[in-house]
Parts: structure tokens; sequence; C-alpha cells
């Protein structure tokens, strides 16, 4: 596959994984929003049901995106097996990169692309967290 094509490629699923990702912090700000204009009586805490929703809820998102790239390293040809083909997107996603599967010459770059959605959408998690988490401390008075 020509470079050219290998980036445009994999620069449209690098916009759809983050479109993806927007739409996970979407869902969880409009639930939150609920569960504040109808207050529950839960057996569980509610800090503690909303750091599992946030938790579960992106690590969906990021499950998703890993297998969105698995799915057209699979169906483009580029690996042979689906096993395969999810080991290497969440391998390049995560950017451990063990280099133990590699893919061809014709098709480097597109594979180097889920390295970069991998670090783009783990840095927005990263930062979405670390909002939240200051927001539940400071909601808590924990520190004061």
């Amino acid at each position: 596959m020509q470079p050219l094509l290998q980036i445009s490629f994999g620069g449209l699923l690098l916009i759809l994984c983050t479109c993806v990702h927007i739409l996970c912090f979407t869902i969880i700000i409009r639930q939150f929003r609920t569960w504040e204009a109808r207050p529950h009586h839960w057996i569980i805490s509610s800090d503690f049901r909303r750091i599992i929703y946030v938790l579960m809820a992106l690590l969906a998102s990021h499950t998703v995106q890993v297998y969105m790239w698995a799915l057209t390293f699979w169906l483009g040809g580029m690996l042979e097996l689906f096993e395969t083909a999810i080991y290497y997107a969440l391998v390049s996603y995560t950017t451990l990169g063990y280099g133990d599967v590699t893919l061809g010459p014709a098709f480097r770059i597109y594979g180097a692309m889920s390295s970069v959605v991998g670090v783009f959408t783990i840095g927005m998690s990263t930062a979405f967290l670390v909002s939240f988490f200051q927001d539940l401390l400071s909601k808590s008075n924990v520190g004061k």
C-alpha cells in the first residue's frame, strides 16, 4: 500500500477512534448529570459507583478501538489470524511494541498509526481521570 494511502486510512481510523472516545466522555458526563438530577438510595456509595462507571466506560472505549484496529489489520490482509491481529493492535495501541509480530513493509506506516491513536486517547483518558478524581476529592473535603 502506498504511503499516502496508509496515512489516509490511518488518519481516518484515528478520527473514528477519537470520535468513539469523545462519545464515551459524553455518555459518562450525561450519565452523571442524570444521577445528580435523581437522588438514589444505593447500598454502594455514589463515589464508588461513579469511579467504577468511569473506569469501565474508558476500558470499553479503549477495547473498542483496539478491536477496530485489529479488524482492519485482519480484513486488510496485513495479518492472517484475527487473534494475531488483536495481539498486534493491543501491543501497538499501548506502544509496547514487543516486535514479535510485525507488519510487512507495505503496511508499516499504517501499523504505526495505531500507536498514535493509543497515545492520544490514553492521554485523553488520563486527563479525564485526573479531572474526575480532582473533582471527587474537592467535593469530599479530603486533605482539608
